[in-house]
């Protein structure tokens, strides 16, 4: 398939794809290396779908870390109400934790200080 566009949009990408719309952020343009007037398999688009999706939930679960200082659980928890399985709500924490941002011990220990 041919990548017949690609446009930056504000932070995201849109993108032209066999006459089809496809919005991706930043990461998954680098990562797939989507560049206008290159091809893409079927498979490498699904894999890049599915990766947007993710990093998209994933920009939110950081902004409500953030904004309310929330353990793994609660992370787990917006994102389940925000309608996402159990296996992309478990990668997004762990992608978290693996990045040092999301640690229950410190926000634990840090909860006590302040009591």
């Amino acid at each position: 398939m041919l990548i017949k566009k690609l446009e930056k949009k504000k932070s995201k990408y849109l993108v032209l794809i066999e006459d089809k719309e496809y919005t991706f952020v930043e990461d998954v343009i680098l990562k797939y290396k989507i560049l206008e007037n290159h091809e893409i398999d079927s498979k490498t688009l699904e894999e890049a779908i599915s990766l947007n999706h993710i990093l998209e939930y994933y920009d939110k679960a950081l902004s409500y870390h953030l904004k309310y200082g929330k353990g793994s659980f609660e992370i787990k928890r917006y994102l389940y109400d925000k309608g996402l399985n159990d296996y992309e709500a478990t990668k997004i924490v762990n992608l978290m934790i693996e990045r040092k941002i999301l640690d229950d011990d410190k926000l634990l220990d840090s909860l006590i200080e302040s009591l």
